[in-house]
């Protein structure tokens, strides 16, 4: 009898993130601070989306950015931003493409000038939270941002195949 190879599957869903942000001065619009790099899409961020993937209703979709102080190094097994003072949410994807080679969406949210934090102004990690309150992914800077009240702040938060 011949044995046959099993045919191996490379068919899979990966996901990865990343993230930029812009701290600019709220008066004149000019960059002060930026930065970007790769993220954490943690474990329960992962299972959360592929609950989403079989789920019966679109509700409690990705719909937030949050702001924290920790900076300590990410990893998967993160359940949420270790110290988060602020958050804003959006609409769904603000912008995606699932034809492109490697498909993505990116979520953006921006702060105002008035909308830091009330005890700091220090920025050293960033999250991209459900409505259910569930953590997709966790990213610390290698820098603080100091996020004054003369400045403004964009951050985008992509995730990609």
């Amino acid at each position: 009898m011949r044995k046959t190879k099993k045919k191996q599957n490379n068919d899979c869903i990966k996901l990865r993130g990343s993230i930029a942000w812009a701290l600019r001065n709220a008066q004149t619009g000019d960059l002060v601070d930026s930065g970007q790099g790769e993220n954490v899409v943690l474990l329960v961020g992962r299972r959360y989306i592929l609950n989403k993937l079989g789920a019966d209703s679109v509700a409690n979709l990705i719909d937030r950015i949050y702001l924290g102080t920790n900076n300590a190094a990410e990893t998967n097994t993160h359940t949420a931003v270790q110290d988060s003072f602020a958050s804003q949410t959006f609409n769904a994807g603000s912008s995606n493409s699932s034809s492109a080679a490697t498909p993505y969406i990116v979520f953006a949210a921006s702060w105002n000038s008035d909308e830091t934090h009330a005890s700091s102004s220090a920025i050293n990690e960033f999250g991209l939270y459900a409505s259910t309150g569930t953590c997709v992914g966790r990213k610390t800077t290698s820098a603080t941002i100091d996020f004054g009240s003369t400045n403004t702040l964009s951050v985008s938060y992509t995730l990609s195949n």
